[in-house]
């Protein structure tokens, strides 16, 4: 199966994207930019090795991330960027999953 995320509007507090199956426009999502950020990485990891592929495109966000732009880490399990086992750090890398410090 061909999995796409496409981002067509984001903005620190929210993002709309279309998903698309095998090149077909399923539905659009609208979300928080936070958890839009994690869902994406959530549909990436859940493709099956060998036998989905996965992509996305669009701008994600109006927020320019590079090496040494500062970020709070927000692991999987928590709500957000006040949650106690968040923490602020740097970016290290960028690739299509996400930025991490």
């Amino acid at each position: 199966m061909k999995i796409c995320i496409k981002f067509t509007r984001s903005n620190p507090v929210s993002t709309k994207m279309e998903i698309l199956v095998n090149d077909i426009i399923c539905g659009y999502l609208r979300m928080p930019t936070n958890e839009a950020s994690s869902f994406h990485q959530l549909v990436a990891l859940g493709c099956a090795k060998g036998i989905d592929t996965f992509s996305s495109s669009g701008k994600f966000s109006d927020i320019d991330l590079k090496q040494g732009t500062q970020i709070i880490y927000v692991p999987y399990h928590a709500d957000g960027p006040d949650h106690p086992d968040s923490e602020p750090g740097f970016v290290t890398s960028i690739n299509k999953q996400g930025a991490f410090c």
